[in-house]
């Protein structure tokens, strides 16, 4: 069966057709295009196989073949009348169509991302215009021009945020005129407490010259009458005798008294006006020189060869606890001076057999009292001074009972010091 004329009419009606040609079901061919060319056996046979259609493609020559089986097999016929049609077309038209379709896609898309991108910066640009503007003005707010208005134009959210940022500067201003007006009250203030400084500078310095003045009269001058009159006072009581005499020993102890509270008084101005250190001071020697100046006093101490931190004031605080046991304690007493060791201080014990010290005076004993309340029975001025001496060395000084009995038994009065290493 010559097939041949419907193949060539098959490939008048299609430009890409390369090759057309038929074969049997025993792989012979029965015409074709081009009977003379090459045959692909193995997908012939694959197609007479599978009695369906098999491709093969060669990309290489740009041709894809068909092995179109024609199923004609049929239950009347012994024999199997089937065929298999080779067509072979080319698909470099197709190929080059496809190539052009996807340089049109590319390049589309080429515009279409430029179109974007334009239109993007156009609209940022549209967009950070107003903020630009935005941002410049509040630039020069911050750096001080409160005055500098906001630019105009944008969109309406654009108009509510320049009104938020007129509202904060107003706020602003307001606050730094408040705080202008708050820093010149301060600095009248200021003004005013330094006149008032200078002014009590002033008054204290010539409050002191004329304390000054004072302590020096004290001192000196009456120290001066008061000398020579002591003596005079205890000669004219010996030589009176009975009620004249008793008189007169009474004003020798006056001017006694009197000698002393000059001699606290100069001690205190030494004191004021001497910036000597804390040092390792002979307490032994300390203690003795406090006895001496109270020769009439009958004290029992064994010595002690403990040194602690103080300076030469310390001999004036043995001297005024002594002094007030003399003249509170009355004639006829006992006194006793106990020194004992304890870790890194010295207790130092001072007791008499005195009349005592009621409790409700213990708390204020070491403290310069006032006018008012008891201060004038126990003036106190030596007992504050050894108080202020002891705080100084770093000490404690109080007031205890002599006897648990009460305080009708005498008076010990104690008080720490900071240890050294004996001599």
């Amino acid at each position: 069966m010559d097939v041949a004329p419907e193949i060539g009419e098959l490939a008048a009606r299609t430009p890409s057709l390369v090759n057309a040609r038929a074969y049997n079901v025993f792989m012979h061919p029965l015409g074709g295009l081009q009977d003379d060319g090459p045959i692909d056996a193995a997908a012939l046979a694959a197609a007479i196989e599978s009695r369906s259609t098999v491709e093969v493609a060669d990309r290489a020559n740009a041709t894809l073949t068909r092995y179109l089986f024609v199923d004609l097999r049929s239950p009347a016929y012994a024999s199997d009348p089937s065929r298999v049609v080779e067509v072979t077309y080319s698909t470099r038209l197709l190929d080059e169509a496809l190539l052009v379709i996807g340089l049109e896609h590319l390049l589309i898309a080429a515009l279409a991302v430029l179109l974007g991108a334009l239109f993007a910066f156009g609209s940022a640009t549209l967009i950070a215009r107003p903020i630009r503007r935005v941002v410049d003005d509040v630039e020069r707010i911050a750096q001080g021009d409160l005055d500098h208005p906001l630019s105009e134009g944008g969109s309406s959210e654009f108009g509510l945020l320049r009104e938020s940022i007129d509202r904060m500067v107003a706020r602003l201003r307001e606050q730094l005129e408040t705080l202008r007006a708050s820093e010149q009250r301060v600095r009248d203030q200021n003004e005013a407490l330094e006149r008032r400084v200078h002014e009590r500078t002033r008054e204290l310095d010539e409050a002191n010259q004329e304390a000054r003045l004072y302590v020096d009269i004290m001192t000196h001058d009456l120290g001066r009458v008061l000398g020579p009159a002591l003596p005079s006072a205890e000669s004219l009581a010996a030589a009176l005798g009975g009620e004249q005499g008793g008189k007169a020993v009474r004003v020798s102890e006056a001017i006694r008294q009197c000698a002393q509270v000059i001699e606290c008084v100069a001690w205190v101005d030494r004191y004021r006006t001497c910036d000597q250190p804390l040092e390792e001071t002979d307490l032994d020697r300390a203690i003795r020189d406090g006895i001496a100046r109270h020769p009439d006093l009958p004290v029992r101490y064994d010595g002690t060869t403990e040194r602690v931190l103080a300076d030469g004031f310390l001999s004036l605080v043995f001297a005024n606890l002594l002094g007030d046991v003399w003249r509170y304690g009355g004639s006829g007493l006992n006194c006793w001076i106990r020194v004992e060791a304890r870790n890194g201080e010295v207790l130092v014990s001072l007791e008499d057999d005195g009349p005592g010290i009621p409790d409700h005076e213990k708390e204020r004993l070491f403290v310069r009292p006032g006018r008012e309340g008891g201060a004038v029975d126990r003036p106190g001025l030596g007992l504050s001074i050894a108080g202020a001496l002891v705080r100084r060395y770093g000490g404690r000084i109080w007031a205890d009972d002599r006897e648990e009995s009460g305080y009708a038994r005498g008076t010990v009065i104690r008080l720490t010091l900071r240890r050294r290493s004996p001599a």
